[in-house]
């Protein structure tokens, strides 16, 4: 990776806060050319920092075009390696994302940050009793399913035909077990 604009390591330790931005990409990023994008609501700045620091730590890129319209935040970074890294990883489009290949293999602490950060970017909490989250990847919805019931957590999956999105539900008392 030396002799790009940003070095980057050629091996990254896997780690609770990669993990998490693993997470936070799933939920909120796209590739487009060769620039990651995290769109998020403009109400969540505290994601969108964390973004930032996480994208410093693990790419040394400290310079991210943010922008904001209407209802939502753009955090974007022109990083061809970045694409290549959350492609290879997680996929491209929302309807093909996925988790990592690892994601069954890695530590319960870093398994629950992936989920974290998937949680915080796509979930809502239903009637106070539940908190959802709604993908467009029947792959993602079973592979979230399957790293919840690895962590005792029951999760039901259910498909809206009309808008071929598929939704997951956990009990609000797992919250605290994902820490959000």
């Amino acid at each position: 990776f030396k002799g790009l604009r940003y070095d980057i390591p050629q091996r990254l330790q896997i780690e609770p806060e990669l993990c998490r931005l693993l997470g936070y990409y799933i939920a909120e990023g796209s590739i487009c050319g060769s620039n990651v994008n995290f769109a998020l609501n403009i109400n969540e700045k505290g994601i969108a920092n964390d973004i930032v620091s996480l994208m410093a730590k693990f790419f040394n890129h400290t310079n991210p075009t943010i922008m904001e319209r209407g209802n939502t935040l753009e955090v974007m970074y022109g990083l061809k390696i970045g694409t290549k890294f959350f492609a290879k990883l997680c996929g491209k489009r929302a309807k093909n994302k996925h988790l990592p290949s690892f994601y069954l293999n890695i530590p319960n602490e870093c398994l629950k940050e992936l989920i974290k950060g998937y949680w915080l970017g796509d979930g809502y909490i239903k009637g106070g009793y539940e908190i959802s989250a709604t993908t467009k990847s029947p792959k993602l919805a079973h592979q979230i399913r399957l790293a919840l019931l690895k962590l005792g957590m029951f999760a039901s999956l259910s498909k809206n035909k009309d808008r071929n999105m598929y939704t997951l539900a956990i009990p609000a008392k797992y919250l605290s077990l994902i820490h959000i």
